[in-house]
């Protein structure tokens, strides 16, 4: 099973802060016939957290805290203490205002962006949460989340319930049956090849929802980058 089962909008900007002599971690990443060593990076969003995931309904105080691995090797980082993501519904202050967290990094020889998002209200074929990737010369990645595909609701209910299990896959799974389970699922994002010769400054979610429609909310970010 490909899971870990257990029983100009609004910008706010998010650095370096509680994680800053941790984000490194063990078990790099090794690309056959480059020269530099891949090494995965957990990103800081620490200083953005508005809300608590463990908050949430169904099951969802049974998901775990701290760092956990996702089942293609991708270490994530859910904040233990308090708050612990950044979610759209609250940063809009419940209006449908757009929304946008931007956390400044600075990653050179970056090739992948794990993200671990899902959305409340999640809806099919719906492209209101967009990735955005900055370099430092200029070049923009820009990855729309759809519905059903990249993104789906945190709980097993009437909303949204598939992801493409490819670039999207489940890394949390906890409770069981409608109305109980409840998942925290991450996005694969293949950096462009123009980023070879440029740092990743910038990892931007954008949010154009609403309350009652597919607001996102963010966990855990991840970069796989030179060491």
């Amino acid at each position: 099973m490909n899971m870990f089962q257990l029983m100009e909008p609004n910008i706010l900007k998010a650095g370096y802060g509680l994680l800053a002599a941790r984000t490194v971690f063990t078990a790099p990443f090794v690309n056959q016939g480059c020269e530099t060593e891949k090494v995965y990076h957990i990103v800081d969003i620490s200083s953005s957290y508005n809300y608590r995931l463990q908050n949430m309904g169904g099951a969802a105080p049974h998901l775990p805290v701290g760092q956990i691995t996702a089942p293609d090797g991708v270490p994530l980082y859910i904040g233990e203490e308090g708050n612990n993501v950044w979610h759209s519904e609250y940063a809009a202050a419940d209006s449908t205002a757009p929304v946008t967290l931007c956390l400044e990094v600075q990653y050179s020889g970056a090739t992948e962006v794990h993200t671990a998002i899902n959305t409340w209200w999640g809806q099919a074929g719906a492209s209101t949460s967009v990735l955005e990737l900055y370099g430092s010369e200029g070049t923009v990645d820009r990855v729309e989340l759809i519905g059903d595909v990249d993104i789906r609701d945190y709980l097993s209910s009437s909303f949204t319930n598939t992801i493409n299990e490819t670039t999207t896959i489940n890394a949390v799974l906890a409770g069981s049956g409608q109305g109980n389970e409840v998942r925290i699922d991450k996005q694969k994002i293949v950096i462009s090849a123009a980023f070879a010769k440029e740092d990743l400054t910038r990892i931007c979610l954008t949010d154009t929802g609403s309350s009652g429609y597919q607001r996102a909310y963010l966990v855990a970010a991840t970069v796989l980058a030179n060491q």
